[in-house]
């Protein structure tokens, strides 16, 4: 959750003020906790998954519930989601390894393709975004570096990964000590930060996406240990990432001044108060954090593809790990990374990431109803994916292409699914929302609930995105 647009929060709290920015970063924050709940729900209402024995993907769960068109679309908003954090994160870190190569050689280079097309080189660190601000580039050395450090990586699977994520996260808040030290140092000044602001276009663009991780949330269920508490990890990670976002806003927003197009990255690179140590832990942010980023997105996005059978191994690879380094290409410099930002929030992450997981909730508990009382029985696209799912208990089955009515998973899934809520003949082996959010007992009241986070969630995500883009930003709609 601490992913690439948390190097622009302190601008937007400068743009925005601190009043709007952080109670939308709470309000999000508790969104996100609950949409996660809501997708975990859906996923153990899959029959045979009601304690997550089998492996059942983002994209695939809709496929279950909605539907080969349903699939189809939801396909479509969460890969260019995921993908979309991808080209940010590869923005900012080509951006800042540049620098890097600057401060250790002298000089970077790379191939400009305008104004002035053929090999380019600077030898300045410069305030904005990019040290080749004003140019297009083709590649950059930063660019070159960053892909051949990430796209091995992305190759591996979420388990081979772990390790390498356990340390990034110790890197991660020995930086934040690091940046908070540099903020007090540098003498904070609350005329920097108003309580609010001239421009609110690009608050809840930021806020959405750096909450835009619920995507991944079904390979994490998958992965994870059984033993490791889904409420509490979800819980713990929102709010600390809460904190972490409001505080970095607030403090970082009052120690510099941020040019157009900058973040806090480039404006401690080029502060005088930097010192070695200061400058170490800026050039090792994008490698370590951002660009171990990457390959996390790459892989969930080839989980989907691969899943579903959209195509084959190889062609997974290319979408997934290859294709955000031919897209970012246009973004690389100037204001690329708030424009990616922003424009993906506003059409893909806040779809994919805080209005799916409450429609495929709401269908789920539909379905789990239907289903226990006889109403509806698994179409042959339903029994597939249950049989690919791979559940233990029923791993010495042999299943053809289409999986019969009489096979011991099909008949046992009456036995190991329970109701959905609390309050029926049995209690359901797992529950992913907490007692204390069952206001109703009864799956009729609890759709309601989650019909009304739903209207929020839209509501806040899409309307409010528009007013303020209208409203505040620079376009002209007439």
């Amino acid at each position: 959750m601490t992913g690439p647009a948390m190097v622009t929060i302190p601008v937007l709290y400068q743009q925005s003020g601190w009043l709007t920015p952080t109670l939308a970063f709470v309000i999000v924050g508790i969104l996100t906790y609950f949409a996660s709940c809501f997708l975990c729900e859906a996923m153990a209402s899959v029959p045979g998954n009601n304690k997550f024995q089998g492996r059942i993907e983002f994209s695939t769960l809709a496929r279950f519930y909605f539907g080969h068109r349903g699939h189809v679309a939801s396909q479509v908003f969460i890969n260019v989601s995921l993908q979309c954090l991808n080209i940010a994160s590869i923005i900012i870190a080509a951006q800042v390894m540049d620098d890097t190569v600057i401060a250790i050689f002298h000089k970077t280079c790379g191939v400009s393709l305008h104004p002035s097309p053929g090999w380019l080189c600077t030898s300045r660190t410069s305030t904005g975004a990019s040290p080749f601000d004003g140019n297009v580039m083709l590649i950059t050395a930063g660019y070159l570096a960053t892909l051949a450090f990430t796209i091995p990586l992305g190759l591996l699977n979420l388990d081979d990964n772990v390790y390498i994520q356990v340390f990034a996260l110790v890197f991660l808040f020995v930086a934040l000590g690091n940046w908070f030290a540099t903020f007090f140092m540098a003498g904070m000044q609350s005329v920097r930060v108003p309580v609010n602001g001239a421009d609110l276009s690009d608050v809840m663009g930021n806020v959405i996406f750096n909450y835009g991780f619920i995507t991944t949330v079904p390979s994490w269920i998958n992965e994870k240990r059984p033993g490791v508490g889904v409420h509490s990890t979800l819980i713990v990670s929102v709010i600390t990432s809460c904190l972490i976002f409001v505080s970095i806003g607030w403090l970082g927003g009052m120690a510099f001044d941020y040019p157009s197009g900058s973040d806090l990255l480039s404006v401690i690179v080029s502060s005088p108060l930097s010192n070695k140590f200061d400058l170490v832990m800026l050039y090792l942010f994008p490698p370590v954090i951002l660009s171990l980023t990457i390959p996390v997105f790459s892989i969930v996005v080839r989980y989907n593809l691969l899943q579903n059978k959209v195509c084959n191994k190889g062609l997974a690879n290319f979408f997934a790990v290859v294709l955000p380094w031919l897209v970012v290409i246009p973004f690389m410099t100037g204001e690329g990374l708030m424009i990616v930002i922003g424009w993906s929030s506003l059409f893909f992450t806040s779809v994919s990431n805080f209005i799916l997981p409450f429609v495929l909730y709401m269908t789920a508990v539909k379905f789990k109803q239907d289903y226990h009382a006889g109403r509806v029985t698994l179409t042959e696209d339903q029994k597939q994916i249950i049989a690919d799912m791979n559940i233990p208990e029923v791993t010495t089955v042999s299943f053809s292409a289409k999986v019969d009515e009489e096979s011991p998973l099909i008949n046992s899934l009456n036995h190991v699914s329970a109701p959905l809520l609390p309050g029926g003949d049995a209690e359901r082996s797992y529950k992913a929302l907490p007692e204390w959010f069952f206001f109703s007992r009864t799956p009729r009241g609890f759709a309601l609930g989650a019909a009304a986070l739903l209207l929020v969630a839209v509501i806040g995500t899409i309307v409010s995105n528009l007013y303020m883009l209208i409203r505040y930003g620079d376009y002209d709609i007439s």
